[in-house]
């Protein structure tokens, strides 16, 4: 009998759960009906997007690899124009408004021909690697002419060495010669006789004389191998240098390089600031402006009903 009674209860707590849970579910529903019927503060939303627009009106691109273009100023752009118009709703924004973003985002792909500015930066870039490659040749040039210089010293020092060696090379073997001639002649007995009465006025001996010959003689080749070597450094060590640049100084080619810099930096500048679209953004950016603060929910409420 308990058993039964305690079923009884619980069925009764059950439905009393449901009817809860029902009544909850209509209350939260209402809820969020009553709050999706609700307008968008679009006061809010165009104060927020008029900021947003002088933020972006004001932006500056980077010249360097990587950094912020025109293509991700665009996609800023239009994220936020599509983030209003999609918070603000259709039925709150006119054709006009429509019409006058597209007008504007057509103005921005309409750009001024810099191909005269391109063209002159591509000049000047040329001439800024051939200036730099005549730098580098000209100091290549510089100290291979000095190299040669001092070779050119050592060159002429052993050809004077090698002449004095030469000629006292002539005169040893012209004293060898007699001292032989003498030694064969003072082998008979009456030559003998006779060399005894006077002596010969090169007493030096044969010996002494051949090796002086034949050291002097090894040195000669040394030092004519040696000029050969110097002057075969110097033919292959010149440096070509051929082209207009070629008859200027060092100093002359780094002052022109420093010209060329300079007027690449001024015309760089003034192409990035061609495409930076700086004017034209900043008067797209104030029309939208201008545009959107004439938008208003009462004007935006009768623009639906007309087109009812």
């Amino acid at each position: 009998m308990s058993f039964g009674n305690s079923s009884g209860s619980r069925g009764s707590y059950d439905r009393k759960n449901v009817k809860r849970k029902k009544q909850s579910f209509h209350t939260r529903k209402i809820r969020l009906n009553t709050e999706s019927e609700n307008p968008p503060d679009l006061e809010s939303l165009k104060s927020k997007v008029i900021v947003s627009l002088a933020h972006l009106g004001g932006q500056k691109f980077s010249a360097e690899p990587g950094g912020y273009t025109f293509e991700n100023w665009m996609k800023s752009f239009n994220l936020l124009l599509d983030d209003f118009e999609t918070r603000a709703g259709p039925t709150n924004l006119s054709k006009e408004y429509y019409s006058r973003r597209l007008e504007l985002t057509s103005s921005l792909f309409k750009r001024d021909d810099q191909s005269d500015l391109e063209n002159k930066i591509s000049e000047l870039r040329d001439e800024e690697q051939n200036l730099n490659r005549a730098i580098a040749l000209s100091g290549a040039k510089s100290r291979a002419e000095h190299e040669k210089s001092e070779r050119d010293q050592k060159i002429r020092a052993l050809e004077e060495e090698l002449g004095a060696s030469e000629q006292e090379l002539e005169e040893l073997r012209r004293r060898l010669a007699i001292r032989r001639e003498q030694s064969r002649e003072s082998r008979g007995f009456f030559k003998r006789f006779v060399s005894g009465l006077s002596k010969p006025a090169d007493t030096t001996p044969i010996a002494t004389l051949e090796s002086r010959v034949t050291e002097l003689d090894s040195k000669i080749q040394g030092d004519k191998r040696k000029v050969s070597e110097l002057k075969l450094k110097n033919e292959k060590g010149e440096v070509h240098f051929d082209g207009e640049l070629s008859s200027k100084s060092k100093e002359e080619l780094e002052s022109r390089l420093s010209e060329v810099i300079s007027e690449m930096g001024d015309l760089e500048s003034s192409l990035l600031e061609h495409q930076q679209l700086s004017e034209q953004r900043k008067d797209v950016t104030r029309s939208l402006t201008e545009e959107i603060s004439k938008i208003s929910f009462k004007q935006a409420s009768e623009n639906s009903n007309l087109e009812k």
